[in-house]
């Protein structure tokens, strides 16, 4: 019985543990959000923590394919849309970000060459 117990509370450690993964990774927006995103807007930017160039994904597009590699993203709301980030063009490979309202990712784990908004 101890046995079981002590096994349901591992899982549910780890478990919860990974829940809060990905909230650690997203960063506080900062005054204002991040710089050269509009509101209600998702964004990428050319190099990490929100450095460099910005572009702009439309959730009126099916796909849009970044002007250069993203290596930081933000969403500065605008409904309840969410923005994938993926590894290739066309919204093709591994999904590197999930983008969600008012979050902001300051580094992706590997660049980004296109996005997909969706609500």
């Amino acid at each position: 019985m101890w046995r079981t117990l002590s096994r349901i509370s591992l899982t549910a450690s780890i478990t919860a543990a990974l829940a809060l993964l990905p909230a650690a990774t997203a960063s506080a927006a900062p005054a204002g959000g991040p710089p050269g995103c509009p509101e209600r807007s998702q964004c990428g930017w050319s190099g990490a923590d929100f450095t460099g160039t910005v572009t702009t994904f439309s959730p009126l597009e099916d796909c849009t394919d970044a002007p250069f590699p993203v290596l930081s993203a933000g969403n500065t709301g605008g409904g309840q849309y969410i923005m994938y980030v993926f590894a290739e063009a066309g919204c093709e490979g591994e999904v590197v970000a999930q983008v969600g309202r008012n979050m902001y990712l300051p580094s992706l784990p590997a660049p980004g060459k296109s996005a997909y908004v969706v609500w």
